[in-house]
């Protein structure tokens, strides 16, 4: 007799600790925490970017996603890629290589980093910014505009032709010029020219010119080059419209 209640006494237990098991919610999203690469860290293509990082959830974690992407959506030859993972317990700890081509083109990336648990709570994204370097050629190419001075302001007349003179240079091989203007208070892009292409040439004499506004105010011109692997050199001209 004892021993049949012992064993409804166990069966009673067990019971009891599946429901409570079945019973908890789970509403809390994972967390990311990013070890490496650092915001703004310089990787050199050609090798690999090193991504470390944690994962923790109070229940039971589900999987990852890794996302990385150039800034510049019509940039030739960049480098993107897409990782997907799964994991599993309440606490993951994640290394990979992910390796850089040599020939993919420099510039501004972004790390998009999240994770979801087994009912699909998401953490929120986790962005680092990073800098690819092209080994192949990591010198930025020269930028002069003679006829303006970055340290003041110039006084342009409304509808007129805002001149840009000057040299372009690259030890290699120069890629693209851009100006474009922008309102000074709100950094709104009020006008732009098309992209001039440089490749094939080392040196180029700028001389282009944007259409100032029709209206009074404070404006910056912004001159970037680049070069063939897209290292850029970038200046900025304050501009008072009359």
């Amino acid at each position: 007799m004892q021993s049949n209640q012992i064993k409804i006494l166990i069966a009673f237990l067990l019971l009891s600790f599946m429901f409570s098991c079945a019973g908890k919610i789970d509403i809390n999203p994972p967390e990311v925490l990013i070890a490496q690469p650092l915001e703004e860290q310089a990787i050199l293509t050609g090798g690999p970017l090193q991504f470390t990082a944690e994962f923790t959830d109070d229940v039971n974690l589900s999987s990852f996603v890794v996302e990385f992407r150039n800034t510049n959506s019509l940039m030739v030859n960049s480098f993107d890629t897409l990782i997907e993972k799964n994991i599993q317990g309440i606490n993951a700890s994640v290394n990979l290589d992910i390796d850089i081509p040599l020939e993919a083109n420099g510039g501004e990336y972004e790390l998009i980093v999240h994770c979801s648990d087994r009912l699909n709570n998401s953490s929120e994204e986790i962005v680092r910014k990073v800098k690819i370097l092209n080994a192949i050629d990591s010198e930025y190419p020269k930028l002069n505009i003679s006829n303006l001075q970055s340290d003041r302001t110039t006084t342009v007349f409304k509808g007129s032709n805002i001149v840009f003179l000057g040299e372009a240079t690259d030890n290699k091989e120069l890629g693209e010029l851009f100006i474009r203007l922008y309102r000074r208070n709100s950094l709104e892009l009020y006008n732009e020219i098309d992209a001039v292409k440089l490749y094939g040439k080392k040196t180029h004499s700028i001389g282009e010119y944007i259409a100032a506004p029709r209206q009074a105010g404070l404006f910056t011109a912004e001159v970037i080059l680049t070069d063939a692997v897209n290292n850029r050199s970038r200046m900025l001209f304050d501009l008072e419209v009359r």
